[in-house]
Parts: C-alpha cells; sequence; structure tokens
C-alpha cells in the first residue's frame, strides 16, 4: 500500500528486507532473528501512509517543513505496528529506522551507548 502512495521508492521496502536478511545470514545470526530483520525490513515504511501523497511524490527538494511532515512516518508506522502481537520488537525497529548513532536522526536523536 504505502508503495502505491510513493512510487520514487517503489520496491524500497522489499529490497531493504532483503538486504538486511541477507547482513544478517552473513553474520551468522540465528535463522530466527534473520527473519524479524526481513519483516522489519519490509514493513519499515508502512508510517508514509500517514504522509499526503503530494509530499512523496514531489520532484525535488522538500521544503524544511514537508521534511518534518516526512519524518514523521516512523512513528506513524510505530503506532500503526505497535499492537500487534510480534514475536520481536518490530515496532520499536520501525520506530528506530532514522536514529543514528551520534544522535542526529530522528524522531528521538538517540545516541549509541558503547560498552567496551
Amino acid at each position: 500500500m504505502t508503495e502505491l502512495r510513493d512510487p520514487y521508492t517503489a520496491g524500497h521496502q522489499r529490497r531493504v528486507g532483503e538486504l538486511a536478511s541477507c547482513i544478517a545470514r552473513n553474520m551468522g545470526l540465528p535463522t530466527e532473528q534473520v527473519h524479524a530483520i526481513h519483516l522489519a525490513g519490509v514493513v519499515h515504511d508502512v508510517g508514509k501512509i500517514h504522509i499526503p501523497s503530494e509530499i512523496l511524490s514531489k520532484p525535488g527538494k522538500l521544503t524544511p517543513l514537508e521534511f518534518e511532515m516526512l519524518k514523521t512516518h516512523s512513528q506513524a508506522g510505530y503506532d500503526i505496528l505497535k499492537s500487534v502481537d510480534f514475536p520481536w520488537p518490530i515496532a520499536d525497529i520501525v520506530l528506530q529506522h532514522h536514529e543514528r548513532l551520534d544522535g542526529s536522526g530522528y524522531p528521538h536523536g538517540l545516541k549509541a551507548r558503547l560498552f567496551c
């Protein structure tokens, strides 16, 4: 459904799921975890269903306001998925898929806590 509203990224979610699960397999993660990672990749942009299609299909650069609206898709995806009873934290993964280790990501600007 998301890809119908956002033709620019058609196939993106499927490719993310495939790439992420391939990396997970090559890391030697258990099959169950690889499946969870694949599923999270496939649904990571489901929150774009709440973004106006004019923004999703806009040619060229988004305005700062449009970009702020687009950034709400990870929270919207979390809100959609949080009540689904997955055996893995899929909703949390969707919420955090634009976070960055240095805290510059969104929606919460989380920073990595490294324990070395």
